[in-house]
């Protein structure tokens, strides 16, 4: 029996105790009981979604998010984790949509700014990126994400001072978090892909090997706005691997990627290479 008793509130606490500890699945669980005793914990619908999506599961995030919204209003909250599970799937024009709305309701809104940069930058709007962010950077403090993102978007249009600073900021925060905990398959991924965009490929090498030491085969990792698997990090190496023409690795790279993924198009582009 949980502490609390057999109630939803007890199963809900007990779900939130669980997505903070990463164990989406069972905190899907939880949340899916506590609706049961109580079908009217609209809370518990927006939870569903979160963990949906971390899970890499966006239809069924948005499935869970729409209840959410009518039950308890569009709040710029569970509108935001909507955007995000559209933008994650593909859809950027239903997330700006959404992003917008959220600004509608309170034009000081961070996630709203940021994720309209995201929309942005998908559809190479650099300039536009850039303003977006430098006017978040007026409403708070930027955390990774954001950093990195500026810096490729700057980087893009040959801003190379701004590019450069960002990079540096997006690295030590990275650098900050993997102090604290070292075994993180996401830290590794992301300083990874930071190092990458900078052209420190030795560097960028180094953090992808580190990323698989720790990466599970069919988890799906999700950090900031960004989700990938032990393919994505795979794929990654490889291209580095090419980059750096180590060609015999980036084929032997190319070889375990189709292990897991026969159709994957980089996998079949490196066991090409000469």
């Amino acid at each position: 029996m949980l502490f609390g008793g057999e109630t939803a509130e007890s199963y809900y606490e007990e779900g939130l105790t669980a997505s903070i500890k990463g164990d989406h699945e069972q905190a899907l669980d939880y949340f899916r009981t506590a609706l049961k005793l109580d079908p009217a914990l609209a809370s518990a619908h927006h939870q569903i979604g979160k963990c949906m999506i971390r899970l890499g599961r966006f239809e069924e995030a948005k499935e869970a998010l729409i209840p959410a919204l009518k039950l308890l209003g569009h709040r710029p909250s569970i509108l935001a984790d909507l955007a995000q599970a559209n933008f994650l799937q593909g859809d950027t024009w239903v997330a700006r949509t959404i992003y917008s709305e959220i600004l509608q309701l309170d034009g000081n809104d961070t996630r709203g700014v940021l994720g309209l940069a995201l929309c942005a930058f998908a559809d190479e709007q650099w300039v536009t990126t850039m303003n977006l962010i430098q006017h978040a950077m007026t409403l708070g403090r930027l955390h990774f994400d954001a950093h990195f993102l500026i810096a490729r978007a700057a980087d893009k249009s040959g801003a190379d001072e701004t590019a450069a600073f960002h990079y540096r900021q997006a690295l030590e925060q990275m650098d900050h978090s993997l102090d604290i905990t070292e075994e993180q398959v996401s830290g590794y991924y992301l300083r990874g892909m930071v190092h990458a965009a900078m052209g420190s490929l030795n560097d960028a090498l180094r953090d992808m090997e580190r990323a698989l030491q720790f990466a599970v085969a069919d988890k799906y990792y999700f950090a900031y706005s960004h989700c990938f698997t032990l393919i994505d990090i795979l794929v990654q190496k490889g291209w580095v691997l090419q980059a750096l023409n180590r060609y015999t690795e980036a084929k032997e790279t190319g070889t375990q990627i189709l292990a897991l993924d026969p159709e994957n198009e980089t996998g079949k582009i490196l066991v090409a290479l000469p």
